[in-house]
Order: structure tokens, then C-alpha cells, then sequence
């Protein structure tokens, strides 16, 4: 699934890195230093938060993510 699909809140992984857990946050943060992402143009760089580290991180609308169902619960997406 794209990243642009997550809805905020919604956890997921990436392919490369399953170990790892993030979530989209509902208001993605500029980095105004920064500028946009070199590799897809988005200004407002931080668009996610890993939940291990709690810190905002980048992905790209078209990078591909998987979502992760919560055991127990509603699952998300």
C-alpha cells in the first residue's frame, strides 16, 4: 500500500524495515532548513512518527508501507 493511503494514526511497517513500527501523523511538520524532499517534493517533511523512538520521520506519498493490524482490536486501515 502507498503511504498516501495510511490514514493518520493507522501503524505500519516497511518492507526493508519490519522490526520497525511507525504511524502517520494528522499534522505533518516543514522543516523549513530542510526545504522539500529531494525525492518526491513534499514540503512538509515529517510525516510520520516511530513509535520505538517516538521521533518524526519522512516518507515519501508513494512509498510503499504495510499496514499492521492490532491484535484484539479494530484492525487498522
Amino acid at each position: 500500500m502507498k503511504f498516501e493511503r495510511i490514514k493518520p494514526g493507522v501503524l505500519f511497517r516497511t518492507p526493508w524495515h519490519k522490526e520497525h513500527l511507525f504511524y502517520k501523523v494528522p499534522d505533518p511538520q516543514p522543516w523549513p532548513e530542510l526545504g522539500p524532499c529531494s525525492a518526491c517534493g513534499t514540503i512538509a517533511v515529517w510525516n510520520a512518527r516511530a513509535v520505538e523512538t517516538d521521533r518524526l520521520v519522512h516518507f515519501c506519498r508513494n512509498e510503499e508501507v504495510i499496514p499492521v493490524k492490532v491484535e484484539g482490536g479494530r484492525g487498522n486501515g
